[in-house]
Parts: structure tokens; C-alpha cells; sequence
């Protein structure tokens, strides 16, 4: 099993550099890193690879390891921060198993079409594909029949709610969301057999 996150002392003896110089290279936006909710700083495996590799470090196989190919969870947000913090939190819940981010409707669009996912975390309200465009194609396409959905968002009104019913969503979670209430929520999809979804709101 790979590391998918990585610490700043991880990192420093990697690199056989100092801790401090690491988190110069977070804060100045050479490696890309982000803060947990207790203040302290993590990367991403992929990150810190092209990190390593930009900078011309070497790159060792064995460290990293190799990633499965399966997908079990995408999690689609245009929020950067808020991405990496779901990110952060799904890693840590499930740590074997597969799970990739997308910026936008479009690119989630496109890695759910190579790698059907078991399930799908999805922001409602987002530039080039609205979350609601995105279920509506998403649903209507039957090589993806059976996919779980759970909808993440600050803003419901009744005519969304309705909608979102009407196409199958299967769990509504209002921001600001809990480690809780996702992890109950991942866990009880991520435990069903694969159908065609059904509202449960």
C-alpha cells in the first residue's frame, strides 16, 4: 500500500534537507501543500512526485509505490481549499482505497467515463458544469448505472431539493459539513451493493 499523503518530516528526509526548508517551499508555492485542521502541513503523494521530479530530485519507485488502479471514490469541487481538505479527510477514512479529485464537472465528467467510481462526492455549484447538469448527464448515461451520489453544498432551496430528488442524488450534506457526518455518509454507499440509485434525502 502507497503513502498518500506525506508530512513535512517525511519529506525533509526524502529530500536531505532540513524541516524548515520544506515548509519555505510550501509557503512560497514551489510544493504544494495544504494545512489540517490541527495547523499542520501535508502534501499529496502526486504533488510531492512532480515536486521531486521538477526539481530534480531522484525519483525512487519503492518509496512511493505503485498505485491500484480500481477507483472507489471521485470527488468533484471547484473549491481548491475545500478540495483538499475532503481530500485530507477521505484518505485518512479509507486509506486502501482509491480516490481522485476533479476541479470541474467537466474533468470528474471525464475520469468517471475511464474509471467508472463506486462512489461520487460532487459540489453542486460549479463553473463550465453545474452539479445539476452534471448528475442529469450523469444519470442519463447507462455505462454508468449504479454509481452512489452524494451532494455537497451551501445553498438549498425547495426547487433544488425537488430536483435533486428527481435524479437521483442519493445523500444530501449541507455546508458546513463534519468529519462525522461524511464519513457516515461514504460509509453507509460505500457498504450497499451498486444499483441505480435512488434518492434518499
Amino acid at each position: 500500500m502507497h503513502k498518500k499523503y506525506f508530512t513535512t518530516g517525511e519529506i525533509a528526509r526524502y529530500c536531505e534537507v532540513d524541516i524548515n526548508t520544506v515548509k519555505n517551499w510550501i509557503k512560497a508555492g514551489d510544493l504544494e501543500g495544504f494545512k489540517t485542521p490541527s495547523g499542520h502541513f501535508r502534501v499529496a503523494r502526486k504533488a510531492f512526485i512532480d515536486f521531486i521530479k521538477k526539481q530534480g530530485f531522484t525519483f525512487d519507485p519503492e518509496f512511493f509505490g505503485k498505485e491500484p488502479d480500481e477507483l472507489d471514490i471521485l470527488l468533484v469541487d471547484d473549491d481548491q481549499t475545500h478540495l483538499k481538505l475532503m481530500m485530507y479527510h477521505l484518505e485518512k477514512f479509507y486509506p486502501d482505497k482509491k480516490i481522485l479529485s476533479a476541479k470541474n464537472g467537466f474533468d470528474g465528467y471525464s475520469i468517471m467515463h475511464e474509471k467508472k467510481p463506486r462512489l461520487v462526492l460532487l459540489d453542486l455549484f460549479m463553473p463550465i458544469i453545474d452539479g445539476v447538469e452534471f448528475i442529469k448527464v450523469m444519470r442519463s448515461n447507462k455505462k454508468l448505472d449504479g454509481i452512489k451520489l452524494i451532494v455537497i453544498s451551501g445553498h438549498l432551496d425547495e426547487s433544488i431539493y425537488r430536483e435533486l430528488r428527481k435524479i437521483q442524488v442519493d445523500i444530501f450534506l449541507e455546508k458546513p459539513v463534519s468529519e462525522k457526518e461524511i464519513k457516515e455518509a461514504c460509509d453507509s454507499l460505500l457498504n450497499s451493493k451498486m444499483s441505480g440509485g435512488t434518492a434518499d434525502l
